[in-house]
């Protein structure tokens, strides 16, 4: 090998080690872009700002200090948006909730609030109530067309069987099958009904929620529930977190009965049940994945 290809050679190996290097260097640094890139992400998110909505139905008071001694500065609305600014971690528990005081500032005044009656998401209007059956079509989008099911019972099994049927179909009479209806909205959320002879279950799944969440928008959508003909009734507001089963009466010949379950200490479900004038009542119950709020009507 002459001096001048020996030269190429060592010239080729140079060039090689010198472009690894580069590409090492610029996989370095790409590698670390991408995490400052991650960690700015990060820090906008944490400082980012977060926004409750206030779920009691006749307001809160926004106060001075985090205690119930502290001076009102207003009342805060129900529904009423508010800019969290610091979670104080002190607890304590307001109408069977437990939570704690939160730091939060809307348009007017910055002051402290029970975080437990603070939801993520907004509200219903309470006047006029919009009812289960419409809280989810007015409020958010639908992602498919309402399917419909004729329902029966196999009598060898006892299971249910469901067929598909046109909804201009669902027509109820004391001879033929249940029905149940299906509307799949945007964000996991769904409404279902079964409806049968002098018979209806309304039920809503609303996902990434836990019971307090439930009970709270249940009584948002139904401040009011009518057992018959105005005969019996019960204001929601009135009703507080359950923690233990009761009853509760209104007046005479209308009585409710509230069901607790529980499940590693837990509350899990919640059923609200008049079986004076109809067997009808309201439902909370925890599943995988959320809640599902119910309504049903048997005469």
């Amino acid at each position: 090998m002459n001096f001048y290809k020996y030269q190429l050679i060592l010239l080729f190996i140079a060039a090689g080690f010198v472009f690894s290097c580069k590409n090492e260097a610029t996989e370095k640094v790409a590698e670390r872009e991408s995490v400052d890139q991650a960690l700015i992400q990060e820090a906008n998110q944490s400082n980012a700002k977060k926004y409750s909505y206030v779920a009691a139905l006749s307001g809160m008071n926004m106060r001075s200090t985090p205690d119930l001694k502290g001076d009102i500065i207003q009342l805060v609305k129900y529904n009423d948006k508010v800019e969290i600014q610091e979670k104080t971690g002190i607890k304590l528990e307001v109408e069977g909730i437990e939570g704690e005081w939160v730091k939060v500032k809307n348009q007017t005044q910055e002051g402290y609030v029970f975080g437990g009656f603070l939801l993520d998401f907004e509200l219903p209007t309470l006047d006029p109530s919009v009812g289960i059956e419409n809280y989810l079509s007015t409020y958010y989008k639908a992602m498919e067309p309402k399917k419909a099911f004729a329902v029966r019972m196999d009598t060898n099994t006892s299971e249910a069987i469901y067929s598909p049927v046109a909804l201009e179909n669902v027509k109820i009479n004391e001879d033929n099958e249940s029905f149940e209806l299906i509307q799949k909205y945007e964000g996991g959320r769904t409404y279902k009904e079964l409806i049968g002879y002098e018979s209806s279950n309304k039920t809503i799944f609303i996902p990434n929620i836990g019971m307090r969440e439930g009970f709270l928008l249940l009584k948002a959508i139904l401040p009011y529930h009518t057992v018959y003909d105005e005969l019996c009734g019960l204001e929601l507001k009135k009703v507080v977190f359950p923690k233990k089963s009761f009853k509760l009466k209104v007046k005479e010949n209308c009585v409710f009965e509230i069901t607790v379950d529980r499940e590693n200490g837990a509350v899990t479900f919640i059923q609200i049940l008049n079986e004076e004038y109809a067997y009808t009542g309201l439902s909370v119950q925890k599943v995988d994945g959320g809640v599902v709020i119910g309504q049903f009507l048997s005469l």
